[in-house]
């Protein structure tokens, strides 16, 4: 497809251009993706459930390129579950430094020791609306 993100130094390029996060100005405003819902389960897709109800678009499918397409300002959450660190490490610097914020569900950094949810948000307000969502 002839696109990349690399995120480095606290900046994130798309094939050679700068790409930011776009603002949101309400959870109810938001795009947001998940791989499928069929990943969370129990409390988890509990969760999720309220999550995906409070937002304008919940859409599926789209595994890493979620992020990208975060990064690049083209939807403003992404909630997932289940994940390994090859499945978000590389991510990290590609959301943030397009100037989002990417953490576990309880709004902590994430480390090799995370439990797999992940909340990545290109919105600090959005992304503590839906933390307060997801804890509910």
């Amino acid at each position: 497809m002839d696109e990349r993100w690399l995120g480095y130094d606290g900046q994130t390029m798309f094939n050679g251009v700068p790409a930011n996060t776009r603002g949101c100005p309400s959870l109810d405003a938001a795009w947001l993706y998940t791989t499928s819902p069929y990943m969370f389960e129990g409390d988890d897709l509990s969760a999720f459930s309220r999550l995906s109800d409070a937002v304008l678009h919940p859409l599926f499918g789209t595994d890493c390129y979620g992020y990208g397409l975060l990064a690049s300002g083209y939807c403003d959450i992404v909630c997932e579950a289940m994940l390994n660190p090859w499945d978000f490490c590389a991510l990290i610097p590609i959301v943030e430094g397009a100037g989002g914020r990417f953490t576990d569900w309880v709004g902590q950094p994430m480390t090799l020791q995370s439990d797999g949810r992940v909340l990545a948000a290109g919105d600090q307000n959005v992304h503590a609306a839906a933390l307060k969502t997801l804890a509910a």
